[in-house]
């Protein structure tokens, strides 16, 4: 079915297929900031604000930057700024089309905030450039065509390019993101719908993986790429999915193998690195011993690339080919985001 030209028309007719392979192009976006001057304080605190997607994308960006990273950085996926927020905190609210509540109400917080900390916004609505504008506020406004899961790589452009912009980090590693370019294309290509199942790693694991509830692990350095698989399990293969972190997964989830029934209806991806370190291999190694005969035998799937920074993005591209594979053979429509968009305005105040 997966190398049936018709087949993969008739089931995926928004061409999410070409959308991944095109996600290569992603790492050169070139981000331009509106209002980019600021007053140079130093920055000793990072907030990333965002729900979903914009949060998937702050999360790539700390986990690529690694120890490059010297300032505490966190990932804010409610509505309310936490309280550690000071006047040398830099405040970026993220937003793709569906997020936008929480954009406005963090965005909101973060203009009035007593302590004035500096604030950046990366957005696709309108409405939030606008309001942005009329304070000044640096910001990239990106497009708004285009499925937000597929996103991803262009919100952690932005985001990294406003980090340079107020000294975070050097433009080293933005630049360092686009050379990953050739890289991410010849994975691509391998992945891609014109390569048979054959030889094509994408397609024979979708079809390992369909029909059974996915679980992914993976190293603790790498927990974006797990939570990446199982983000892109739930809105495009339309399947429920779990992910976990070693050593995290060892203390108390292992338990929850060990009881009837014995026949589990699930697949297991570890997602293995040859970064990983010694304690997440034995981690891994220990945990295919324990759970032997009582848990379903887990699939390897190693990153491809050589650096930190090219394993986490082919994890995610990765993610992206396969979910749609899964969603096709599932008969499923891997582009369909209309129950989030109704939940939307069921909640929207």
């Amino acid at each position: 079915m997966l190398d049936d030209v018709n087949v993969l028309k008739q089931r995926d007719a928004k061409g999410l297929l070409e959308d991944a392979a095109a996600l290569c192009q992603q790492v050169s976006y070139q981000a331009v900031i509106e209002d980019s001057e600021h007053d140079g304080r130093h920055i000793t605190h990072v907030v990333v604000a965002g729900i979903d997607v914009p949060a998937l994308a702050g999360d790539l960006v700390k986990t690529m930057l690694g120890d490059q990273l010297t300032v505490p950085y966190e990932v804010v996926r409610e509505h309310t700024l936490p309280a550690s927020v000071s006047s040398t905190t830099l405040v970026v609210v993220c937003s793709y089309k569906n997020d936008s509540d929480q954009a406005r109400a963090c965005l909101e917080q973060a203009l009035a905030h007593h302590q004035r900390p500096q604030v950046a916004l990366i957005a696709a609505e309108k409405e939030l450039l606008e309001r942005a504008a009329t304070h000044h506020v640096a910001r990239v406004a990106l497009s708004p065509e285009g499925r937000a899961q597929l996103n991803v790589i262009v919100i952690a452009r932005s985001l990294l390019r406003i980090l340079v912009q107020f000294g975070v980090v050097p433009v080293s590693t933005y630049d360092a993101l686009e050379r990953t370019k050739a890289f991410l294309a010849h994975e691509s290509e391998q992945w891609s719908k014109e390569t048979v199942i054959q030889h094509n790693y994408a397609k024979q694991l979708a079809l390992l993986a369909v029909g059974k509830t996915l679980v992914f692990y993976a190293p603790e350095t790498f927990g974006f790429v797990a939570h990446a698989w199982k983000n892109a399990w739930n809105k495009t293969a339309k399947n429920i999915a779990f992910w976990n972190t070693f050593p995290e997964a060892a203390y108390g989830e292992l338990l929850g193998w060990t009881s009837h029934p014995i026949e589990k209806p699930f697949a297991i991806f570890d997602l293995r690195s040859s970064l990983e370190s010694t304690r997440a291999t034995r981690g891994f190694d220990a945990t295919d011993k324990l759970l032997s005969g009582r848990r379903p035998k887990s699939t390897s799937v190693y990153l491809p690339g050589e650096t930190l920074m090219e394993q986490v993005v082919a994890g995610y591209v990765l993610a992206q080919f396969v979910s749609i594979y899964v969603a096709i053979l599932n008969n499923a429509n891997p582009s369909d985001d209309t129950l989030i968009e109704r939940y939307q305005k069921e909640t929207q105040v």
